[in-house]
């Protein structure tokens, strides 16, 4: 509260104000919605100092603090529409500047390519700026390009780029938005489960759009598709040709796990599996084999699951046996015994018991052993 009284104070400045609240504003102190507070008063100190890099800066940590689940909260001043506003007003000054042209809009996408290059969220303001104004749509849609993928490497660059365009008045309409825009924005809205929202993304999304997708939109993409009962298509999307870019591994293990909620376990399982080819350390390939052998097991195809089971139990190294080893070897003797075969399951637990020096771990096989 003194800070937020502290931000109506005509002489604090904005640089003064940022280094009292910094250590406030990670995570853990506050609550999104008053960090988001903070951030929203620094930003109506800035604009008196027209300072537009702070002030846009604080907008947008204000409005993906802010969020869906506080979209209602008075408290929190800033909206999707003042940070449009913001950009505008930033890119302006910018444009200033260097002494460009209204209407030469590829000086101004070459200046903020430029800025681009360093992060600079100046860059972000001009493609905000030239995403809005220019008339030509090879300039807009470089433009739009340009925002998404200077936003997504952000830390909460998703949000920002949700609420600009979902939640602003600017772009009422999603069947309005250009294509170019769906793929990030189903990503942000399944990451904020908003499905409906994802789903709707969806329609304006055609097959020969959705192969030319890079691979990191492709997985949210297919996890969309197929919460919407389109498996199918989600696994042709995956399977495209590597064009693009193959999906990473995290992706597939999201797509892996919508297939698991939707009961495509089988399906699930096989595309983990495919995933190992790409694990980039051993303890990455660990984590892949456990989840393709719960969903093998899921499938019924238990005899696989224990074999997975057992790759998973291997020590990345040949370390002594750990908590993550004993666990995935009772899980293979899991489904070998439900498989029906109860001699491979004892020779397992017998070959865990005789690595296992705990006392409450060597009772635990112990009693497993004696429901043979």
């Amino acid at each position: 509260m003194r800070l937020l009284l502290r931000a109506r104070d005509a002489a604090v400045e904005p640089v003064e104000l940022l280094s009292e609240m910094g250590p406030l504003l990670g995570e853990g102190r506050l609550v999104s919605v008053e960090r988001a507070q903070l951030w929203a008063s620094l930003a109506e100190v800035a604009a008196r100092y027209r300072d537009h890099e702070v002030r846009v800066t604080a907008m947008e940590q204000a409005v993906a603090l802010r969020g869906v689940q506080h979209a209602g909260d008075r408290l929190v001043g800033v909206r999707a529409d003042a940070l449009w506003d913001a950009y505008l007003d930033y890119a302006a000054a910018l444009g200033n500047a260097s002494q460009l042209l209204v209407g030469r809009f590829d000086d101004w996408l070459a200046l903020a390519g430029k800025r681009a290059e360093g992060g600079d969220v100046g860059a972000r303001a001009l493609y905000a700026y030239l995403s809005l104004q220019s008339s030509e749509p090879r300039v807009a849609e470089a433009a739009r390009s340009g925002l998404v993928n200077a936003l997504v490497r952000e830390s909460r660059g998703l949000r920002i780029l949700g609420a600009l365009y979902l939640d602003s008045r600017r772009h009422r309409e999603i069947d309005a938005l250009a294509p170019s825009l769906r793929a990030p924005l189903v990503a942000y809205a399944l990451g904020e489960s908003r499905l409906d929202v994802a789903a709707r993304l969806l329609e304006g999304l055609d097959s020969e759009t959705r192969q030319a997708l890079p691979g990191t939109w492709r997985a949210p993409v297919a996890v969309a598709l197929i919460g919407s009962d389109r498996v199918d298509e989600a696994l042709r999307l995956v399977d495209a040709g590597d064009a693009a870019g193959a999906v990473p591994v995290d992706g597939l293990v999201q797509v892996a796990m919508a297939l698991q909620r939707a009961g495509e376990y089988a399906r699930a399982a096989d595309l983990l599996e495919r995933a190992l080819a790409s694990a980039e350390s051993p303890w990455e390939r660990r984590e892949l084999l456990l989840l393709a052998a719960q969903s093998e097991a899921r499938a019924g195809r238990r005899a696989r699951a224990a074999r997975l089971y057992i790759e998973s139990a291997a020590v990345p190294g040949g370390g002594p046996p750990d908590a993550w080893s004993r666990s995935a070897r009772l899980e293979a003797a899991r489904a070998l015994a439900e498989e029906g075969l109860g001699d491979d399951a004892v020779a397992v637990l017998e070959s865990t018991l005789a690595d296992s020096r705990e006392p409450d771990v060597r009772v635990l096989v112990e009693h497993a052993l004696g429901r043979f």
